[in-house]
C-alpha cells in the first residue's frame, strides 16, 4: 500500500468517526424530542416531560489535568422543579455557583450536595462555574420554554 493510500484511508477514517458522532448526537436529541411528547402528539400531560420535575446529576471531574461539569450543557424546562445533585469525584473541594440565580455552593471531595433551584423563566441560558477555581471549565444551563 502507497503512503497516499493510507493517508486516504486514515482521512477517510477520521471523517467517517466524526459523521458517525453527528449522527449519534442527532439522534440522540430526536430521542429526546419524542419524550417530549405523549403517545397522541400532543404536550404538557402527565405523560410528557413539560409535567414532570427534573433530577439532574452533574459530576464534578477533572479530566486530562482540567477540572470539568459533566454534563456541561443542561436543558430544562421552566416552571418544573429542578434538583441538580452535584458530586465531586476530585481530591479537593470545588465550588458551583449560577450568579443569576444566586446559587454558590462549596462541594466537599467525594461528596454529592443537592441544590433545589428556584422557579426558572424560559429562553434564558445561564453560566455554571467554579467560583472557587477560575479555570475550571464551565457549563450552561438552558432553560427554554415549557408548553403551558
Amino acid at each position: 500500500m502507497t503512503r497516499s493510500q493510507i493517508e486516504f484511508r486514515c482521512a477517510t477514517g477520521r471523517l467517517l468517526g466524526g459523521l458517525a458522532r453527528a449522527i449519534t448526537g442527532l439522534l440522540g436529541v430526536f430521542v429526546l424530542l419524542l419524550l417530549g411528547c405523549d403517545y397522541h402528539g400532543g404536550h404538557g400531560n402527565a405523560m410528557g416531560f413539560a409535567s414532570a420535575g427534573w433530577d439532574v446529576e452533574i459530576i464534578s471531574a477533572k479530566i486530562g489535568g482540567k477540572n470539568v461539569f459533566i454534563p456541561s450543557t443542561i436543558a430544562v424546562a421552566d416552571h418544573n422543579p429542578v434538583t441538580l445533585t452535584i458530586f465531586n469525584t476530585t481530591d479537593t473541594p470545588h465550588g458551583f455557583a449560577i450568579d443569576e440565580l444566586g446559587i454558590r455552593e462549596v462541594i466537599p471531595s467525594g461528596e454529592e450536595t443537592r441544590i433545589e433551584l428556584p422557579k426558572l423563566e424560559g429562553h434564558k441560558i445561564l453560566k455554571i462555574y467554579c467560583q472557587l477555581h477560575p479555570p475550571h471549565r464551565s457549563a450552561t444551563l438552558v432553560v427554554f420554554r415549557g408548553p403551558r
